[in-house]
């Protein structure tokens, strides 16, 4: 009963990781919809006592007007002077640093993590006989 139980809830858990990583892709992509892909540069590197991390602080250009924002995300390999991918709402002006690592941290791994939960729950009820 216990083993059955343990069972259901790692897959319960999986479901739950999967479904965070499509609701955040799914607002990822509500997101893109009113967004430009413009070019960057890292002005700084800002330490973030909170997360133990250095994020970046980003200035982009649009139609001739400078503007400045600190990333959401850790700044990983980036330097000062480094080339940055921002992806601007024109809506609203929020801007964001656009990396294939921040997609895969926030999408693609809880996705393969919650596969690999739910396999692991179904295959211990099965063994078991559930």
């Amino acid at each position: 009963m216990i083993v059955m139980l343990t069972a259901w809830t790692i897959v319960a858990l999986g479901i739950a990781i999967a479904s965070f990583a499509i609701v955040h892709e799914r607002d990822w992509r509500k997101r893109l919809n009113n967004t430009i892909l413009i070019d960057g540069l890292v002005t700084a590197e800002l330490d973030d006592p909170e997360w133990e991390n250095t994020r970046a602080e980003i200035e982009y250009q649009i139609n001739g007007s400078s503007y400045r924002f600190v990333s959401n995300y850790g700044t990983g390999m980036l330097a000062v002077g480094d080339r940055v991918r921002v992806a601007v709402n024109t809506e609203t002006g929020d801007a964001e640093r656009l990396a294939f690592v921040t997609r895969w941290v926030f999408t693609f791994g809880p996705i393969l993590l919650g596969g690999m939960f739910v396999l692991f729950g179904l295959l211990i009820i099965r063994q078991f006989g559930g």
